[in-house]
């Protein structure tokens, strides 16, 4: 992927494209390839500020290395230098105060620091407290906490209700109003959710044939596509083809499938 070739399609205040391609070298020749707990951190090559549609690492792994915590504050300064923007200084801020350093201007010294407060933060969530004479760790014991606190009733507009439900309705929202581009059309977030989700199934998930009542081969389906014909086939044999499961007896809205049953191919 030729990522200095994005950078300067995007409309930024370049001050030296030497420096940027040294940026983009620096972070792709000290790519640790995968995260080492209290050595490394993820960055993204593309800013997440200013490439959005760059940020899911999972989907555009070229734009993610993983760089010890020196390399990833020197990695921002080297952005700096190259490119003249609010957002790239941000991120260079947020990075000099993460986990309450105060303002640091050595990236040697953020290393150490930022070494400690993960050491410490991890000893710290893994304690063993005890709550009502019972053994947890303190992570657990965090989240239970939160957990309440959202499914804690409130009142909003005269309507009872929790944080958490309001916190869904806002979420389905964003999913549904906002608009990506997919393949060339313009779908809502909810429906790209639901094309990846049916995607990640047919990848990862379970795979059945199916067959009809005459025993006679219909196809080889991912389990998402085998819930679309009638959920119910998932839970047929050819001794207990649809229609005669007892438990699946009255459910039958599709006659034309009575007889069809499955068999799990991995």
């Amino acid at each position: 992927m030729d990522i200095l070739k994005i950078f300067l399609e995007k409309d930024l205040n370049i001050i030296d494209k030497q420096k940027l391609q040294d940026y983009i070298e620096f972070c792709q020749k000290n790519n640790k390839q995968k995260h080492t707990k209290f050595e490394t951190e993820h960055h993204h090559i593309l800013p997440k500020s200013i490439f959005p549609e760059y940020k899911n690492l999972r989907k555009y792994s070229w734009n993610g290395v993983f760089l010890s915590y020196q390399e990833h504050y020197e990695s921002h300064e080297l952005l700096c230098l190259a490119i003249k923007d609010y957002k790239v200084f941000k991120s260079l801020e947020a990075t000099r105060n993460k986990n309450r350093f105060g303002e640091i201007t050595d990236s040697n010294l953020y290393a150490i620091l930022k070494e400690q407060a993960s050491k410490m933060h991890s000893e710290y969530m893994n304690n063993i407290i005890e709550v009502d004479g019972k053994k947890m760790k303190q992570s657990e014991y965090n989240m239970r906490n939160f957990s309440n606190e959202i499914n804690k009733e409130i009142v909003i507009d005269g309507i009872v209700t929790t944080k958490a439900k309001e916190i869904g309705k806002k979420t389905n929202n964003t999913l549904k109003n906002e608009k990506v581009m997919y393949e060339g059309k313009e779908i809502s977030k909810m429906q790209l959710r639901q094309i990846k989700r049916g995607e990640s199934a047919r990848k990862k998930g379970k795979w059945y044939d199916l067959f009809d009542s005459e025993d006679n081969l219909v196809g080889n389906f991912p389990a998402v596509e085998i819930r679309k014909i009638y959920k119910a086939l998932e839970h047929t044999s050819k001794e207990k083809p649809l229609g005669c499961n007892e438990r699946y007896r009255f459910r039958i809205t599709k006659k034309e499938y009575i007889g069809y049953y499955v068999k799990l191919t991995n």
